[in-house]
């Protein structure tokens, strides 16, 4: 039986300390966001490369690769290794030309041509650099 992009997330997120998840920065995306965040690419009728950094379970590359031409592959970099292994089980129920790198991006030397590029940035508040001048009149 296959197990869903958003099923293999939500075991995911259940299983991620929040120590883990702050120091790391990271923030599985939902399977609603995933597929909002897709359906912004311009559609193609030739295969893209698409670019995931900080993959996580694979589930936002999962959804362009659902909306991308056949033949499109992926290649995505996670440094967390239970997370990698759950981005390759994703991304293999929806794409052949698949490579999972288990390391940071930072460490990561890749192929500079992708034609998709897709990240979800670290959630983390940050103070609000004006907040000094809103006082002020």
């Amino acid at each position: 039986m296959r197990t869903s992009a958003a099923e293999i997330r939500d075991r995911a997120a259940a299983t991620l300390s929040s120590e883990t998840q702050q120091r790391l920065e990271q923030f599985l995306t939902p399977a609603p966001v995933a597929d909002q965040a897709a359906s912004l690419f311009t559609p193609t009728h030739q295969p893209v490369r698409i670019l995931d950094l900080g993959s996580g379970t694979g589930i936002l590359a999962a959804a362009v690769t659902e909306r991308s031409a056949d033949g499109s592959s992926v290649v995505a970099v996670e440094q967390d290794a239970n997370l990698a292994a759950d981005s390759k089980r994703t991304l293999s129920q929806v794409c052949h030309n698949t490579k999972v790198i288990n390391a940071s991006v930072f460490e990561t030397l890749l192929d500079p041509v992708f034609d998709r590029v897709i990240l979800n940035p670290p959630y983390k508040n940050q103070p609000d650099p004006h907040s000094h001048k809103r006082g002020r009149r």
